[in-house]
């Protein structure tokens, strides 16, 4: 019996020093990896070595692949924003040009770019690659990319960009049989587009619905667009686009009065805005410029302002001949705050059509889609664009800025420190404004304040 006794706290003892070493072992494999599966650690008889080679792999492997995936993620989403901003910046430039006789100018390239890619949609052939050409845009299929992503970041409060896209199509138009893959589908997926079905021959009631469109996607800053539809038009596309900034330093009304503006022909009274004593991205470079950035509250987006340093030159006609716009503001964004001892602005408001849009676009390379070879059969056989008409509205105040603009594409059948010198911009002269988003680079709006 006593044998028996011994014998049975023999066995257990032995049971509790082997249950000892396997903990040992179990603990000794979680410190070498914490990853290690379950399995390895309960399965029958298996080296320490084949245990933790698998672990290692389950470590290495998913970080590396999600890293991989992240960078891959962020490289798309940087080179669609990047294709789309060079796009539309070139082509800022190139339209900038084409209106070098006009005194005063204000346009929405965004908004410009946004109707035309809306048509190449439909368009093959020679007509696509015209408007590739006419928009700068080397990749559309990063151009559309990039378009999905800015339509749909997050905006602010204080300042903001809203953009819409509708599309009127007459309820007798026959439809190519793959308009939904290659028209409706990526319009709505990479444009946000507004489709309404619609008879162009109720000529009035299609006018009255298309500027109430208008007005409410501008929110009521074009309350009276009149559309350029009559009855022979089967299609309809249109961008709107609004803007509201408010400035980060805003000017005190206090500080607001008349004083010279020296125009391009001759000298008025305006109203300018005044602020002493403000730190802002400012240069004044060797090629005769000057440039500040001034920033609206709370977002990415500024009004960046550009004229000649030398005060008798006036015409800013021909200020993107030599230098694009992007180089200015690649300049103006590399350059450090400087302690401006004046900043001096006019107050003002500008709403401006932009004529002989068609003709300054069939300069650029894209008389296809004007003429009798044009090919927008993803859409509908036979469709020509008859006519593009633009319109932007501005107003600069104390507190900041309101813009708007819209597109209309009418289709229809073929037929510095303290105790040194302060540096002033004082823009009592003509000059040129931009209003972008700094952080994609695009450009939104541009203009040129020559005459009040």
């Amino acid at each position: 019996m006593k044998k028996r006794f011994l014998g049975m706290i023999l066995v257990s003892i032995l049971i509790i020093s082997l249950a000892g070493c396997g903990t040992t072992t179990s603990n000794k494999a979680e410190a070498d990896n914490s990853a290690a599966p379950t399995e390895a650690v309960t399965e029958a008889p298996v080296s320490e070595e084949s245990t933790e080679e698998p672990a290692s792999e389950a470590v290495t492997e998913e970080p590396d692949s999600e890293e991989a995936s992240e960078e891959e993620g962020e490289n798309r989403e940087s080179g669609d924003t990047e294709e789309m901003k060079q796009a539309i910046n070139e082509f800022s430039r190139k339209l900038y040009n084409e209106y070098g006789n006009e005194d005063n100018l204000f346009f929405s390239p965004f908004s410009i770019c946004s109707a035309i890619a809306l048509s190449e949609l439909a368009a093959r052939g020679e007509t696509a690659e015209g408007i590739n050409k006419a928009l700068s845009i080397k990749d559309f299929d990063a151009f559309k990319e990039g378009m999905r992503s800015f339509y749909r970041r997050e905006q602010g409060k204080s300042a903001y960009f809203k953009t819409a896209n509708g599309l009127f199509i007459d309820n007798k138009l026959k439809l190519s049989p793959d308009y939904e893959e290659k028209f409706a589908k990526p319009a709505g997926e990479y444009f946000d587009g507004d489709f309404r079905q619609v008879d162009f021959r109720d000529t009035d009631s299609v006018k009255k619905e298309i500027s109430e469109w208008v007005k409410d996607a501008t929110e009521e800053m074009i309350p009276d667009y009149q559309p350029g539809v009559d009855r022979n038009t089967v299609a309809d596309i249109l961008n709107a686009v609004y803007f509201y900034g408010e400035w980060q330093h805003s000017f005190s009304h206090n500080d607001t009065w008349e004083q010279s503006f020296h125009g391009k022909h001759k000298d008025s009274e305006i109203e300018m805005m005044h602020k002493d004593d403000i730190s802002l991205r400012y240069f004044s470079d060797k090629d005769g410029l000057k440039a500040v950035a001034l920033p609206y509250k709370d977002s990415s987006y500024e009004m960046d302002l550009i004229m000649y340093s030398d005060p008798e030159k006036k015409d800013m006609s021909a200020v993107f001949e030599d230098s694009s716009p992007s180089d200015i503001l690649e300049r103006l964004d590399s350059a450090e705050k400087t302690k401006l001892g004046s900043l001096v602005i006019p107050k003002f408001k500008q709403d401006l059509t932009l004529g002989g849009l068609k003709e300054a676009l069939t300069k650029m390379g894209m008389g296809a889609a004007f003429s009798g070879e044009a090919d927008f059969s993803n859409l509908s056989e036979d469709l020509i664009i008859s006519d593009i008409s633009h319109r932007a509205v501005v107003e600069v105040d104390e507190e900041g800025s309101r813009a708007a603009a819209v597109t209309e594409i009418m289709m229809g059948l073929t037929s510095l420190p303290e105790d040194e010198p302060k540096e002033e911009f004082i823009a009592d002269r003509p000059f040129v404004y931009i209003i972008r988003d700094r952080e994609s680079g695009v450009i939104l709006f541009m203009g040129r304040f020559s005459t009040p």
